[in-house]
């Protein structure tokens, strides 16, 4: 655990821009990655196909899905 990285997820957790909360994150990455005693080996692409008719999706950095904001549209 590192008290830093919990202080920068609370801020970005509550940042309501887009630009300052991807700048949380990477600052988040970063201390994460110089500090981990592990490397990433890859990172595979999230491909989503939908229907023009597919309203609410988010792409969340996670990249977990969340369909409960997601609707179909007329």
């Amino acid at each position: 655990m590192n008290p830093k990285v919990d202080q920068l997820w609370e801020q970005a957790n509550n940042e309501t821009n887009a630009d300052k909360r991807m700048n949380l994150y990477k600052q988040m990455q970063q201390i994460i990655t110089t500090d981990a005693p592990w490397v990433y080996l890859y990172e595979y692409n999230r491909v989503v196909v939908m229907n023009k008719n597919v309203q609410g999706y988010v792409f969340y950095p996670d990249e977990v899905i969340r369909f409960y904001g997601m609707s179909k549209g007329q």
